[in-house]
């Protein structure tokens, strides 16, 4: 028996106690029982009614001392949240003019947009300067994610080829829809603490002799899991300037983001020899799974309208339940009931019983 109980239930005692001493008693001045007749049961009840009402007052508050709790679980349907960030590929390689890959690409990318109604979606285009070149100054954001799909479409219609440079930066174009998807809120989480260029760097030296990737872990952890947010990125070239792409999307998989990678097989130069292409298409391959994504490539552009197709199924929006846990405190329908009881002790003792 718990410590607050064994004290309730001695209040109760000494309360019935005080009750019952308390209560004047009486006498009939007469010589024998059969001289007065015997009250009836409703009568009786009613004369140990304040008797009663005190004992259940007294019990009631001895189960209040407890501090009665009870665990409640609920559940709610809600919709979960979508933002995404598609990245195109600006390079030379893409083509101009209303047959080229790049306005083909446009009008898939518009149409992928208008099935994706009512989430926020952002726009980020990437190509580069040269080989050498290094930074995120080879991708853009041109729009960030809204739910405005009239400015997505406007953003999309200002890609061209050649936008930012010759090259493909796809690094640099996951880099910047990452940053289009959390810089706010580490901004927010770390004040002046944040900082993008040294964000970048921390990234940026993995797998290197000098790797440090404290402050890259340590944005992650203040700006916490990113839920619900995606990149989806497409190119007709291999990676060949910029950010390694696997570093970006490691940090994308540290952050909760998938990242899904749509390629069209493009015959021009990328300044590469065939083995380095190889070798990073397979780390590319191998990153963006790990990330959860998806990596779908063809050699056929009449196909990408079906790869469009898979990666909207697979993040299509989706209800899901919400399940929480709450403690309801008991005690107020225990007072309520103690209020009923004291009421009606008055009526009894106060009312009933007083009258002649």
């Amino acid at each position: 028996m718990s410590g607050e109980l064994l004290f309730g239930l001695t209040v109760a005692g000494l309360l019935l106690a005080w009750v019952a001493a308390s209560r004047p008693r009486q006498w009939l001045n007469i010589p024998s029982r059969r001289q007065a007749k015997p009250a009836g049961f409703v009568p009786q009840l009613l004369m140990g009614g304040p008797l009663l009402m005190w004992f259940l007052i007294a019990c009631a508050a001895a189960y209040a001392l407890t501090n009665p709790k009870r665990t409640v679980e609920t559940a709610k349907i809600q919709l979960r949240d979508r933002v995404y960030v598609i990245s195109i590929d600006c390079s030379t390689s893409m083509g101009n003019g209303p047959d080229s890959t790049m306005e083909r690409i446009k009008e898939m990318t518009k149409e992928f947009v208008r099935k994706r109604e009512g989430d926020f979606i952002g726009i980020s285009a990437y190509s580069g300067a040269s080989s050498k070149s290094r930074g995120n100054g080879y991708a853009r954001v041109i729009v960030p994610p809204t739910d405005d799909l009239a400015q997505v479409e406007s953003a999309i219609g200002v890609t061209k080829q050649g936008l930012l440079g010759a090259y493909t930066a796809i690094g640099d174009g996951i880099w910047v829809s990452i940053m289009a998807l959390m810089e706010d809120q580490a901004a927010d989480a770390l004040g002046e603490n944040y900082s993008r260029v040294r964000l970048e760097r921390s990234v940026d030296s993995l797998g290197t002799p000098g790797e440090d990737l404290r402050y890259a872990q340590e944005v992650a952890e203040a700006v916490g899991t990113q839920t619900g947010k995606f990149i989806i990125l497409f190119t007709d070239g291999k990676f060949n300037t910029g950010m390694f792409p696997p570093k970006a999307i490691w940090f994308a998989r540290r952050l909760g983001m998938r990242v899904h990678f749509i390629a069209y097989e493009s015959s021009g130069a990328t300044g590469l020899s065939p083995q380095e292409q190889e070798e990073n298409k397979r780390a590319i391959i191998k990153s963006v799974l790990e990330s959860g994504g998806l990596y779908r490539e063809s050699s056929n552009l009449d196909a990408m309208p079906a790869l469009f197709e898979e990666v909207h199924r697979a993040e299509e929006r989706t209800f899901i339940l919400d399940r929480a846990r709450r403690t309801v405190d008991r005690r107020y329908p225990v007072y309520v009931f103690m209020a009923a009881c004291f009421i009606a002790w008055l009526l009894v003792e106060h009312l009933w019983l007083k009258v002649p």
